[in-house]
């Protein structure tokens, strides 16, 4: 099984920060603070040579018996 490696989603919040260092270099393209940093949401992008790709997408294309048996059905 290989390892799948995402990238952050930054959302702005009325409580959060401009400056999230050392943790993470905040994206350039809000002006709002960040509130919130989500590290597995299902539209986290892959961090890969097919970076365009989500997780949930490929959740969704993966066998079932990878997933684990809860996920799998019955």
């Amino acid at each position: 099984m290989s390892v799948l490696k995402l990238l952050p989603e930054f959302h702005a919040r009325p409580w959060g920060r401009r400056d999230l260092s050392p943790l993470y270099e905040p994206p350039r393209e809000t002006p709002d603070p960040i509130g919130e940093v989500w590290l597995t949401s299902l539209s986290c992008r892959l961090l890969a040579a097919d970076a365009r790709e989500t997780l949930g997408e490929r959740w969704a294309r993966m066998a079932p018996e990878k997933r684990g048996r809860a996920a799998a059905g019955p």
